[in-house]
This record gives structure tokens, C-alpha cells and sequence, in this order.
């Protein structure tokens, strides 16, 4: 009997023990932790990106197996309920909202991007160069819009990026949707809150993604 309550002691203080690990031991589900610790700055640069970059939060989906009309329509149905959920930061499918996003973009980041933001262009000669070159747009067709940019952006920048950017290759596009180049496929890019490496956001992610896409097949006719 005496063993036995022994025995039993023995297996409870385990019990305790275990469960005193488990409340302290941390469990991470970000795949990053497989990487090894790198020394160089290159290196940390290098991982910082992988693991958290830019590209480690898109998703490309490409919707295929109906008619083009019927591709657009899913597309945008798919693309305006993802819209909605926090996962995501920005739904990308070329409809109007996706090209109002990178206009936006642009206007805030104008004198960054733009080629001709020199310091020679803020000059005495550069601006008056410039206002001339606005002066002559205000009788153009584009007047309109220039009245409406010119108070905050005299030196042109947002035009010169639409020239610097307008000739650059882009997906193909049909109905308001980008498709693939055999036009068989719709394409939508996703970025997404959570980065590429954190598999559990990443699950969630395309769990919302899959009921986003069933719902649009119910509500879009024909798919």
C-alpha cells in the first residue's frame, strides 16, 4: 500500500512539473525561427526581407475555368469582400479602386519617386521653368486637372511620374479585371498583414480568402 502511495506521489510531483514547464515554455508558429542567426548586415538585411519584407506578405490568385466576363465579375466580387477583413492591407485586381490606391500612392511620394525631383529643379530658374510649363497645360485639355494639383505640386512631379511610369508594362486587362496574357486566368494581388512566415496568420489568411471566393461564386450568375 505503502508503494503504492508512493508511486502515486511520484506521479503527481511529475504532473506538477510537467504542467509548470508547459505554463512557461513559449511556442512560435513564425517559421523565421528556423533561419540561422546571420552575422553580416547583408545577411540581416537579407532575412529581415524573407521574413518580413515587402514580398513575404503577397499572395497571387488567379481565378480560371469560366468565361472572361464571368473571370471579371468573380474577380471584383472576390477582390470587394476581402476589402472588408483586416488581413488585409490592400486588394489589388486592376479594377478603378486599385489604380485609386496607386494614384494616391504617387501624390504622397511624389517628390521621391519622380526622376526629375532634383535640387536644381527648386531653384529661382526651376521653378519659373516649371510654372511656365503648368502655364501652358492650364489651356490645354488637362487644365482642370492642373487647377487642381498646381497649389501643391507647382514643379509638376505627378505628371512627369505619369510620363516617367505610363509607358511600363503591366498585366493585361479585360473587363475591368487584370487576366493572364492568354486572358484564361484573372489575377489579384493580396497583400497581407501578416507576414509570409507567420503560417498560422497565413492559414487564417486563405481560410478568408477560400469563403471570400465560395461567396462570390454563389452571387456572381453563370460561375
Amino acid at each position: 500500500m505503502r508503494d503504492r502511495r508512493l508511486v502515486l506521489g511520484v506521479w503527481l510531483l511529475l504532473l506538477v512539473a510537467c504542467a509548470a514547464v508547459a505554463s512557461r515554455t513559449q511556442l512560435r508558429t513564425d517559421m523565421a525561427a528556423f533561419l540561422p542567426r546571420s552575422a553580416s548586415l547583408a545577411q540581416q538585411v537579407l532575412t529581415e526581407q524573407a521574413t518580413r519584407g515587402a514580398a513575404s506578405h503577397l499572395i497571387l490568385l488567379a481565378i480560371e475555368g469560366a468565361p472572361p466576363r464571368t473571370l471579371a465579375l468573380l474577380s471584383e466580387a472576390t477582390a470587394e469582400r476581402l476589402r472588408r477583413h483586416a488581413a488585409f492591407v490592400e486588394v489589388l485586381n486592376g479594377d478603378a479602386r486599385t489604380f485609386g490606391g496607386v494614384r494616391n500612392f504617387f501624390w504622397r511620394n511624389r517628390y521621391l519617386l519622380s526622376a526629375g525631383g532634383t535640387a536644381d529643379r527648386f531653384t529661382v530658374a526651376g521653378l519659373h521653368a516649371a510654372l511656365v510649363d503648368d502655364l501652358g497645360l492650364l489651356g490645354s485639355d488637362l487644365g482642370m486637372l492642373i487647377q487642381q494639383t498646381l497649389p501643391n505640386d507647382p514643379t509638376g512631379e505627378m505628371w512627369t511620374l505619369l510620363r516617367q511610369f505610363g509607358g511600363a508594362m503591366g498585366p493585361r486587362s479585360r473587363d475591368g479585371a487584370w487576366v493572364s496574357p492568354d486572358g484564361d486566368r484573372a489575377l489579384l494581388l493580396i497583400h497581407t498583414l501578416a507576414a509570409g512566415f507567420d503560417i498560422d496568420a497565413q492559414q487564417h489568411a486563405l481560410a478568408v480568402i477560400g469563403s471570400a471566393f465560395a461567396r462570390a461564386r454563389r452571387a456572381v450568375p453563370g460561375s
